[in-house]
């Protein structure tokens, strides 16, 4: 049979519709892990025509550490979700998917040995996502709940600057202290925060204590809106036009 039965998504049609089934199913680790990722290479590994055209595909990913790590190992659970994935997608008639994952290039600074002989010592350190035991991985970003990479992803291509989970310092009622806001944005000059609540980081027990760090900022003049969980992972978009308006407006 000819080439064209073979029909093929593009590599972004192909990492969204797999992270999308991984999401639906509730394998959100999974999907953060592949949305790390880019697709390197996307092709047919073969073909056979003897009873029933079919064929397999082979998808070459390059992503960070964490992601090669996971999707290098057979064994590993992750990398069984996203090869399911993969071929849940894909046409009838492909029967098989390999997975062949890379690592991320450094981009070389003329500094680069000096920054990396830094953080191998501790000298520089991560801050973002700092006191969270795990994260997702978004745009080689870390995020607690897939409710933020929703908002991430909305302020992304509304192309606005925005800081997600960066400590801050700042000026308490007795002391100097760190603070972690979910979203630090800037857009035309104003600059205000955005909270996803609800999730374990934001629970009701804690909201007296999430108020008055809300007090704190609005008192160095920065906006604090708060915004439920649900409601930024279903309506992302709006969520974030809202959070604008109400930004325009100060």
């Amino acid at each position: 049979m000819a080439d064209e039965e073979v029909n093929l998504p593009t590599p972004d049609e192909m990492i969204a519709s797999a992270a999308k089934f991984l999401i639906e199913g509730g394998d959100d680790e999974a999907a953060s892990v592949l949305l790390a990722c880019n697709v390197e290479d996307f092709s047919v590994a073969w073909t056979d025509n003897w009873n029933k055209f079919t064929y397999g595909i082979e998808v070459k990913l390059r992503g960070p550490r964490v992601a090669y790590d996971v999707l290098i190992d057979e064994n590993h659970p992750i990398y069984a979700l996203t090869k399911r994935a993969f071929s849940a997608v894909l046409d009838h008639n492909c029967t098989s998917c390999d997975i062949n994952i890379r690592t991320d290039r450094m981009t070389i600074a003329p500094d680069w040995r000096a920054e990396l002989v830094e953080i191998a010592r501790g000298v520089l350190v991560h801050s973002q996502v700092a006191t969270a035991e795990k994260f997702r991985l978004w745009q080689n970003l870390r995020f607690r709940s897939q409710s933020e990479i929703r908002i991430a992803e909305a302020l992304d291509k509304l192309g606005v600057t925005f800081f997600p989970n960066c400590m801050a310092r700042l000026t308490g009622p007795n002391r100097r202290m760190n603070m972690e806001p979910d979203f630090l944005i800037c857009k035309g000059g104003r600059w205000g925060i955005l909270e996803v609540d609800g999730g374990e980081f934001h629970p009701p027990e804690r909201a007296a204590q999430e108020h008055e760090r809300d007090r704190l900022f609005r008192s160095q003049g920065i906006l604090v809106e708060r915004f439920d969980a649900q409601r930024c992972y279903n309506e992302a978009h709006r969520v974030v036009m809202e959070f604008f308006r109400v930004l325009d407006g100060q």
